[in-house]
């Protein structure tokens, strides 16, 4: 999901004259942090079959407070304070439920037996017990594959977020400078 907010923020930018090279020149504090996160968040699949499978909860939980921190810092610029609301509005439900809370609705059988026994050490299956079940993976996002699939409130606001920050760090709003004109004195 996030790749696709990416994707598509990156045309919608090139569709209104924004520049690649004037997104590349964007001043970001703590980088490494916003990098960290995400390496955490992609190697977890594959850290959850191995010996670090009893921490993948709490490295989620770390990579998200990595991730808020690094966001907050950046607070300067309205997308990042919008990406911080939806990672703060994952890291709670996570938080109070062991996991990331996915709706059954559309999976068949092993994938809810995946969920059910918690393979992933990420994902629980949404249920009569889950806290806050609305800002769980509920919302079915109808895109092609590896797009699609469930999302949650706050990967929309995260998403939105991402929007703001790449339009705003690739398309010139501001007044531009009139070049001068040399007066021709006769």
């Amino acid at each position: 999901m996030i790749i696709f907010f990416i994707i598509f923020s990156l045309i919608i930018g090139w569709l209104r004259g924004g520049d690649i090279e004037r997104f590349s020149r964007m001043v970001i504090s703590f980088p490494a942090l916003i990098i960290t996160s995400f390496f955490i968040q992609a190697a977890l699949p594959w850290l959850t079959s191995s010996v670090f499978s009893p921490f993948s909860l709490f490295l989620l939980v770390f990579s998200y407070l990595l991730l808020t921190f690094a966001l907050i810092v950046n607070r300067k610029q309205l997308g990042f304070m919008v990406a911080t609301v939806g990672i703060l509005l994952n890291l709670l439900v996570i938080t109070v439920n062991g996991g990331m809370p996915v709706s059954s609705a559309g999976f068949n059988e092993s994938e809810v037996f995946r969920l059910e026994s918690r393979i992933d050490g990420v994902h629980t299956l949404l249920d009569g017990a889950t806290r806050l079940p609305w800002l769980a993976d509920v919302i079915q996002v109808p895109l092609p594959s590896p797009f699609g699939g469930l999302a949650s409130i706050g990967d929309i606001v995260l998403g939105v977020g991402m929007f703001i920050i790449i339009q705003m760090n690739m398309v010139y709003i501001g007044k531009r400078r009139k070049k001068k004109v040399p007066v021709n004195e006769s």
